[in-house]
């Protein structure tokens, strides 16, 4: 069954009151947090790093996904795993050689972290085809990556149904759509319906639901994660979603 959950950023949070905007965001329903962590060299802006996304980890037991947008992930991986987000993602057009991409994705997992990569809009989803069998899940950036406040572009939305052939045989993997997603895009990124749980978005994006988390914390941008679950697929840990962890 596919379901479709909110993931808030909080990049453009209040820092001087981050337990406030954690609860806020909690006490709307958002299903996950995101952590754009942004460098200020492989993208112009810069945001946080692991100090900041460990103690959102000491806040909240909602799953936290880090989403690292910066040109040397091998170097700093070691410091985002202590930081204990759920999920760590990190760009697939980073200067890194392939080699060194697989050696960092195998850490991420070995340290009991789901491992991911995210593709920016000009990136074709077939890209990734050498990764199928290392990732739990897929960052698709429907804006230009470093930038907040730009409006959703629905044709890199489309390659989340490439990903999905892509990644049609792996057991428990999401799909994650990062950029300008607003109840206003929804109509646009072409979703197809679904059976879904009460508390999610269904998706059916056009005919969806009003949801708690859309107005939770003004000025965060969200995100919807497209999740395969398979029958007998239990979670364990902080709301871990892509099975037992180890």
């Amino acid at each position: 069954m596919r379901t479709v959950e909110v993931s808030a950023s909080i990049t453009t949070a209040d820092f001087g009151n981050l337990y406030r905007v954690v609860r806020k965001l909690e006490r709307a329903g958002v299903d996950r947090l995101h952590l754009d962590v942004m460098d200020g060299h492989f993208v112009p802006n810069i945001t946080f790093g692991p100090d900041v996304a460990a103690a959102v980890r000491r806040l909240t037991r909602l799953p936290i996904d880090a989403h690292l947008m910066i040109s040397e992930p091998a170097r700093y991986v070691e410091r985002f795993i202590d930081a204990g987000p759920d999920t760590i993602t990190f760009h697939y057009e980073v200067a890194d050689p392939p080699e060194i991409k697989h050696a960092t994705l195998s850490r991420i997992r070995a340290a009991g972290r789901g491992p991911g990569l995210a593709i920016s809009p000009a990136t074709p989803a077939k890209s990734l085809g050498e990764f199928v069998d290392e990732l739990d899940m897929v960052i698709v950036m429907t804006v230009e990556p470093g930038f907040g406040g730009q409006h959703f572009m629905p044709e890199p939305a489309a390659k989340i149904a490439d990903v999905r052939r892509l990644f049609r045989d792996r057991q428990h993997f999401a799909v994650h759509a990062d950029g300008g997603v607003n109840a206003a895009a929804m109509p646009r990124s072409r979703c197809r319906q679904s059976s879904a749980p009460p508390a999610k978005l269904p998706t059916n994006c056009a005919d969806a639901p009003a949801h708690p988390a859309r107005d939770a914390c003004p000025g965060a941008r969200r995100r919807l994660s497209h999740r395969r679950d398979r029958a007998g697929a239990g979670g364990a840990g902080r709301g871990w979603p892509f099975g037992p962890r180890g």
